[in-house]
């Protein structure tokens, strides 16, 4: 339950009778334009055909003065609830759904909308371990503003899954304040603190969905790449090692 809006669990009797697999909002509905918005919200929440988005089956007129938007039920948990009970993300699981994450934001983007308002309470991580982007509510047209305010709060909360605490991050009349940059950052072939790089960086700077979904992948790939590089050094270091002792035990 929430101050304007109920999101409650059901079942659709006609194709999956024995099966909670609906979520509907229910939404009172202030005033005749309350309607035509909680459309516009459905529209927006179904802009994005991506395994992270959420599809939307119905939306319409429960009673007077209530609409309801009915939902696919993602089995899941808002990812304030993983924080609260201290999980944790791997860096790569978590630079991984994020990336997925923005591929299907750009979708919504495309489609001339912008989500604004990603946060920890309106992301959910499913049963899969995939993020989905819940609550298109106050969302609106995608101007550069509103795309480069999506972009930051995502680099953003995936700088939180990183390092587990609240990023600061504040907005005036729709622009990107300035955050600390992430020079102070060492230098580290760890993909944690390379990532947190990136999501700076971004959160200073933002550009759009799509090309931080890429640098994030390329933060996995490089990591990547090192772990395999350092595998096939120490390999090789133990041959040489092993070669040197018999070479020294055949002359002795």
């Amino acid at each position: 339950s929430g101050g304007s809006a109920d999101v409650m669990v059901a079942r659709d009797r006609l194709l999956t009778p024995k099966l909670d697999a609906v979520a509907i909002k229910f939404c009172r509905l202030a005033d005749p334009s309350g309607y035509d918005r909680l459309r516009e919200e459905a529209e927006r929440t179904a802009s994005a055909r991506h395994p992270c988005a959420v599809s939307v089956l119905d939306v319409g007129l429960a009673s007077a003065g209530i609409g309801y938007i009915a939902f696919e039920r993602v089995r899941g948990a808002p990812l304030t609830m993983h924080l609260a009970a201290e999980s944790e993300f791997t860096p790569e699981h978590a630079c991984c759904a994020v990336a997925e994450l923005a591929d299907a934001i750009a979708q919504v983007h495309a489609q001339g909308f912008a989500h604004g308002d990603i946060t920890l309470a309106n992301t959910l991580l499913d049963d899969d371990g995939r993020l989905r982007l819940v609550d298109f509510g106050v969302g609106g047209p995608a101007t550069q503003d509103a795309r480069e305010w999506d972009c930051a709060c995502l680099a953003a909360l995936l700088e939180v899954l990183l390092v587990g605490c609240a990023v600061p991050l504040a907005s005036k009349h729709g622009k990107i304040e300035e955050t600390p940059d992430a020079d102070w950052l060492p230098r580290s072939l760890t993909l944690r603190a390379n990532a947190v790089r990136v999501s700076r960086r971004t959160r200073h700077a933002p550009s759009d969905m799509r090309s931080y979904a890429r640098d994030l992948r390329q933060a996995v790939e490089r990591t990547r790449m090192m772990r395999l590089a350092l595998v096939v050094l120490t390999a090789l270091a133990v041959i040489a090692t092993v070669g040197l002792l018999l070479g020294s035990a055949s002359t002795a």
